[in-house]
């Protein structure tokens, strides 16, 4: 009993910090924020209490190592580490568990801590007050580890490390988390740098290239810098090209993908389907409306789980849009095609086209005032505007420049899909916005795609006839009128006028106006073939404006 006494007294001073970071990349901001309110706690100003929260494989265990060895002289008394294993559900420690280990290192004899839980903790309370203590919980799950552990003394700096915001905390005094985000491309290239020896001009623009993919994760930049210098150039074209989590491998381990495994585990059903399924949406980023439809789940449920994986670090927020980080999509994927079949994918890729083509013929409505592409004719009937209102055309310009990385990815996937409708009628959706902002040379791609799986002559004119636009906005003039010769061979009667116009507009850009005034005239005189009567007074009005430009107002003939 008396060699307990002189442990309460201090005799024990365990020191468990883990070694100091040998390389320490950034992070000056955090390191000196925490560094000011560990002052409380040094001058006995009262305890403090700090929470270092972010994804796995951030740095934050680094950091408050770190933190913990450079004013270790200022708390004497105990040095005290716990690794809580709070990212892996199959290993999770209570608190009692952590008393009952800090009270052994603090020189308590096993047969004197006793076994009640609440018990032990009390005694480590006791055994802590009043002391010049650091105290590291490392990778903490929940709030109910820590408060347990926590103790009087205005002289303690206690840090907590977790990839859950642990909100709570809080109500216990501590500060408001800080939240580690991820290196930027410099932090990256001078971690890199460190570790590896990078000599030439192509392995630099190899790493940065890394650091890119890696999309600032210094655990995996770490890893791929140890590398760096013996991968041959296979496996860094391979590295390059986006495949990345395989060839991070540490003795036969694969950290990274370890840590997103126990991140997929702790997820309900809802969660882990969520997490699949978005991994396969087309394009980078994606709304809340795109994972309401492909979940099938309401406004409310959608934004319970969007923003549950965005506290797990799964996902990334920016204003109304979500993304997931390059190593955390490539893991997804990979449990996709572990959990879902091919059907299955296959029809999730549909659905999300669906939705896509819809919100593409919503917005063109919005914005466009040329006639409804004719093979499509139907659908855009059924489909309203996405706006209505006088700023609509604005609005659709706006909804259009959000999305529309991801309906080209859209566009794409249902050709390479074999969704035959889709892969014909998508890119008619997007040619209005993309000739208006010039955004044509992938218009250009999806268009000839989209000519190979045509089946009948009205969906050759369009495309034929589209595709004669792009040429002429691309200044390809004789691009445009092959395209035009091939639309004229379909026979369609009512798209005369239409292709008259555009074999103009091709003459006029080459400079030829007696050329381009004489077809203006003859899309003059097929403007009655057409179908649509509000369209024809449309058609004579810009024909006007085109034999106004010309020099000819008005004119006809050649």
């Amino acid at each position: 009993m008396e060699g307990d006494k002189h442990v309460v007294q201090g005799t024990v001073r365990p020191r468990l910090l883990p070694k100091r970071p040998g390389l320490f990349v950034n992070r000056t901001g955090p390191l000196a924020e925490i560094q000011g309110w560990a002052q409380d706690a040094i001058t006995g100003q009262g305890a403090s209490l700090i929470a270092v929260t972010g994804q796995e494989g951030l740095g934050k265990t680094a950091l408050s190592v770190l933190v913990g060895h450079r004013l270790a002289a200022h708390f004497p008394d105990a040095h005290l580490y716990y690794d809580l294993n709070g990212s892996d559900p199959q290993a999770k420690v209570t608190a009692a568990q952590v008393a009952r280990y800090f009270l052994t290192q603090l020189g308590f004899s096993p047969h004197r801590v006793p076994d009640r839980a609440e018990e032990c903790l009390s005694m480590l309370r006791s055994s802590l007050a009043d002391r010049r203590v650091i105290l590291v919980l490392d990778d903490v799950e929940t709030v109910e580890q820590v408060r347990p552990l926590l103790f009087e003394s205005a002289h303690a700096l206690v840090m907590v490390t977790s990839r859950n915001p642990l909100a709570y905390l809080r109500v216990d005094g501590f500060r408001p988390p800080i939240e580690l985000g991820r290196f930027t491309g410099d932090d990256a290239a001078e971690l890199i740098s460190a570790i590896a020896v990078v000599a030439s001009s192509s392995e630099r623009a190899a790493a940065a290239r890394l650091g890119e993919l890696c999309e600032g994760l210094p655990l995996a930049i770490g890893i791929l810098a140890v590398q760096l210098p013996g991968l041959g150039n296979v496996e860094l074209d391979e590295l390059l090209s986006g495949s990345i989590l395989k060839i991070l491998n540490v003795e036969g381990r694969r950290p990274v993908e370890d840590i997103f495994d126990f991140t997929y585990q702790r997820l309900d059903e809802l969660g882990a389907k969520a997490y699949t399924t978005f991994s396969l949406l087309p394009g980078m980023d994606f709304s809340a409306g795109l994972a309401s439809h492909v979940l099938g789940e309401d406004a409310t449920v959608t934004d319970r789980v969007l923003r549950e994986l965005t506290a797990g670090y799964i996902l990334h927020r920016n204003g109304s849009r979500y993304r997931f980080h390059n190593l955390v999509r490539e893991h997804a994927l990979g449990c996709a095609a572990a959990t879902l079949s091919e059907v299955d994918r296959a029809n999730l890729l549909g659905t999300a086209g669906e939705w896509y083509w819809r919100f593409a013929v919503s917005h063109d409505k919005a914005i466009s005032r040329r006639p409804f592409p004719i093979p499509a004719r139907s659908e855009y009937k059924a489909i309203p505007a996405a706006f209505t209102a006088a700023d609509k055309v604005e609005n659709g310009y706006a909804g259009f420049a959000v999305e529309w990385p991801n309906l080209i990815a859209a566009a794409r996937s249902a050709q390479a899909t074999g969704s035959i409708d889709l892969s014909v009628l998508f890119p008619m959706a997007l040619w209005t916005y993309g000739y208006q902002t010039r955004r044509i040379v992938e218009l250009i791609d999806l268009y000839e795609a989209a000519l190979e799986r045509a089946t009948d002559n009205r969906q050759l004119w369009q495309l034929y006839r589209d595709l004669a636009g792009l040429h002429e906005g691309n200044r390809d003039w004789q691009s445009a009128d092959v395209c035009i010769a091939r639309a004229f061979a379909q026979n369609y009667p009512a798209g005369e006028a239409s292709l008259w116009e555009w074999r103009g507009l091709t003459a006029e850009g080459r400079g030829d106006l007696p050329l381009a005034l004489w077809c203006f005239g003859k899309a003059r005189e097929t403007v009655s073939l057409m179908c649509d009567t509000d369209q024809e007074q449309r058609a004579y009005a810009l024909l006007d404006l085109h034999c106004g430009r010309g020099g000819r107002p008005g004119a006809t003939r050649r």
